[in-house]
């Protein structure tokens, strides 16, 4: 039996079918409340006849049995061969989140969220990678990722890589999606973005993981792939610009890499390209999530870490074109005197005045750090930042005060440029009322007067 221990029935044709048979069974009832509450709801907005109460608040309770939810731990990366039998899963259990918020729990019985958690993991996103480039699936998948929080679809995508790399056809599949990326980014250029563009979304539809994990290992080696790059991400979904996110989240917490070069001056060559690629993916596609990245911000300065505030500098200059310049023009000084429309001129001044874009990206960017129904990261962003501004000096570690200046330079001009795009982003009675009285800035969060 210990022999016999290491395989897996589901690997057979035959045991497999049967097991997608009884899978289906199963959800037979469920899938057919599914139907009948969408076509209902497509026919009523059709009609207009539906009132907003009947959107928000499912009229349906759907229950599954704990064996269904076993029988996906069984089938593993195996359900990418019925990708009908795939979206049907994804469509329950888009329901059964939905519908479980109004039942009652039992004592002792695993979450309806826990259950779904280990349906995505152990099944569904394992399988994704073997299904061949459908955007479909990935859209049917996403519909059940996003009722999740940010955190636990990250932690799922984290155990997603490790827990599939002892599977043999796993592992082909990534080094087969790894080597097809490398090759066609080879060719990827500004006069055949068009074709190649699609062919790149066509590898990541398929894997999107180890697609877009090589893309960014080359955006950080080579400066010159990040306007080809982000043009051809036009054509993702949001299933990977969410994967994409957290890639790029987990290569600056990646251990093993100096953020600094050698000369302690300048920041590593791999951090500026990487936050000029995420500066410029922001302002192209409006429809990344924000919040992540800023919360990731503001742990690390919790923790007495700025050098990822080069992230921050890169967003606020692309999205909402605010950028500290040491060296300007007597013009330029003029220009910063006066209204809003001559500073937003002045500091145009040889980039594209797309202002429609602009607005939008600007909003964007603003509504990120000021939601209006989760925590708001912008104050705390700003007295981090200012706080940090002081403990560079405080806690220097750096052999020579060249150094030491060069971070406390770097620092105050990010705040200088972050202070700036909040004044400028929201309305002047609001931004009063946002910032706190000088008395609790001074003794309550330790703030130096002239900041």
């Amino acid at each position: 039996f210990e022999r016999l221990a290491q395989l897996n029935p589901v690997e057979h044709v035959e045991i497999c079918d049967a097991l997608f048979r009884i899978v289906e069974k199963t959800i037979s009832s469920a899938y057919s409340t599914y139907c009948q509450t969408h076509h209902k709801i497509t026919r009523n907005m059709d009609t207009h006849m539906m009132d907003a109460s009947s959107v928000s608040s499912p009229s349906y309770l759907v229950d599954l049995p704990k064996e269904f939810f076993q029988m996906l731990v069984a089938c593993g990366p195996y359900l990418h061969r019925d990708t009908q039998l795939f979206q049907k899963v994804c469509r329950v259990l888009k329901v059964y989140h939905a519908s479980s918020k109004e039942s009652a729990r039992t004592a002792g019985v695993m979450s309806p969220e826990s259950q779904v958690e280990e349906a995505l993991g152990s099944c569904l996103l394992p399988s994704l990678q073997l299904i061949p480039a459908n955007p479909a699936v990935d859209m049917e998948i996403w519909g059940v990722l996003s009722l999740l929080p940010y955190e636990v679809r990250y932690r799922l995508y984290g155990e997603w890589e490790k827990d599939t790399e002892q599977n043999p056809i796993v592992l082909a599949a990534r080094q087969t999606a790894k080597l097809d990326t490398r090759r066609l980014l080879k060719r990827l250029a500004k006069e055949n973005l068009k074709q190649l563009g699609r062919m790149v979304a066509k590898l990541a539809h398929a894997n999107p993981m180890t697609v877009l994990r090589t893309i960014v290992q080359q955006v950080e080696a080579y400066r010159d792939m990040i306007n080809p790059v982000v043009d051809a991400f036009k054509y993702l979904t949001q299933l990977e610009y969410d994967i994409l996110q957290y890639i790029v989240i987990e290569r600056l917490a990646q251990g093993g890499r100096e953020k600094v070069k050698d000369d302690g001056l300048n920041l590593s060559d791999w951090l500026q390209c990487l936050a000029s690629f995420w500066g410029h993916l922001c302002k192209k596609h409006l429809s990344m999530e924000l919040k992540c990245l800023f919360q990731y911000i503001v742990n690390q300065l919790k923790k007495g870490l700025g050098t990822e505030l080069v992230v921050l500098e890169e967003l606020i200059q692309q999205m909402a074109n605010v950028q500290y310049t040491e060296n300007m023009t007597d013009e330029q000084v003029d220009a910063m005197a006066g209204s809003e429309t001559l500073r937003l001129q002045s500091s145009l001044f040889g980039s594209t005045r797309n202002y429609k874009v602009l607005n939008k990206s600007t909003n964007k960017l603003r509504d990120s750090l000021l939601p209006k129904d989760e925590p708001k990261l912008a104050i705390p962003l700003l007295l981090l930042i200012a706080q940090h501004r002081s403990k560079i000096i405080i806690n220097a570690d750096a052999t020579y005060i060249k150094m030491v200046s060069e971070q406390f330079d770097r620092c105050h001009g990010i705040l200088l440029q972050y202070a700036e795009f909040l004044s400028s982003a929201v309305a002047p009675s609001t931004y009063v009322q946002l910032i706190p009285p000088l008395e609790d800035l001074v003794y309550k969060y330790h703030i130096e007067p002239d900041v």
